[in-house]
């Protein structure tokens, strides 16, 4: 029969927690130290005008943030920051209550939906990737940069067994993205990092719309050209930030399939046929 998904987790061994726990709204979340009990429990409620990118860890973020950026920047005085768009979580609160009013405060989050401070007159726009790939790529991002996990690093196997199980920081991939395809929202727009990649100009106009801005075919170019790989990890090695190489590794896909065993592979798909059962949503969809 072969060992289930269940078991498989019950006999992964007890690691160190390196992450802070919260809890909140009857339930109890794996988050980064900096995002500790204290701070999740002094975010206020956004303004209305507020604009979040969100995503799970390594899901197209700085991708998604430069898109927003650039349609924004030409437009509204917006919050800079040398890593696109600041980090909500990791702001004091005082900061981003200093911001005038008559700023349009721009952030990327990745808090779960249950601890994201927005209402419905909030515009967020949700960027989801496929998770064999986020599971690969967040394990090469805690082996170089440790601010989420701590020093300890582990093997890809004992890493994998904790992404499956949700014992990482941000939890459980299944938990964080399935309010989004369980109850889609007006106020929200939920895009893929593949889809973006596949057909950008596409992207960028629907990431537009949504916003509320128009936009020309000279701009959407300029934008495709600037949202390549290359050209967005040059720019932040050109701002001096240290950990660009860590931030932005490759954005292959398809990779973390590829470094999966049989086994490893059985363990994911059973996981994401029972959590994913109604949402329509197929792993080979990505």
């Amino acid at each position: 029969m072969g060992i289930t998904l269940d078991e498989s987790i019950q006999k992964s061994p007890q690691r160190p927690l390196l992450h802070a726990l919260v809890t909140a709204k009857g339930r109890t979340f794996h988050m980064p130290v900096f995002a500790n009990q204290h701070r999740i429990d002094t975010l206020q409620p956004l303004r209305p005008t507020d604009v979040v990118v969100l995503t799970y860890p390594k899901s197209g973020t700085h991708l998604c943030s430069y898109i927003v950026k650039l349609l924004a920047q030409s437009r509204q005085t917006i919050m800079e920051d040398p890593m696109v768009l600041p980090f909500l979580e990791l702001l004091p609160q005082a900061k981003i209550d200093a911001v005038p009013s008559n700023v349009v405060r721009y952030f990327k989050s990745h808090l779960p939906f249950e601890l994201l401070p927005v209402t419905s007159q909030n515009k967020v726009v949700f960027c989801v990737r496929d998770p064999l790939d986020v599971c690969l790529s967040y394990y090469k991002f805690t082996k170089t940069l440790d601010i989420l996990t701590g020093p300890v690093h582990l093997s890809f196997d004992e890493w994998f067994e904790d992404f499956v199980a949700g014992y990482v920081c941000y939890g459980d991939w299944f938990d964080f993205v399935l309010p989004y395809w369980q109850s889609p929202r007006p106020n929200i727009l939920v895009i893929s990092y593949e889809g973006i990649l596949a057909e950008p100009e596409k992207n960028i106009i629907r990431v537009a719309e949504f916003l509320g801005f128009s936009t020309t075919t000279a701009e959407v170019a300029e934008i495709k050209e600037k949202i390549q790989f290359k050209n967005m990890k040059k720019e932040l090695v050109a701002k001096g930030t240290d950990a660009a190489a860590s931030i932005m590794r490759k954005g292959h896909q398809g990779e973390g399939r590829e470094c999966l065993t049989p086994r490893q592979k059985r363990l994911f798909y059973e996981k994401f046929k029972k959590r994913m059962a109604n949402t329509g949503i197929d792993l080979y969809s990505y």
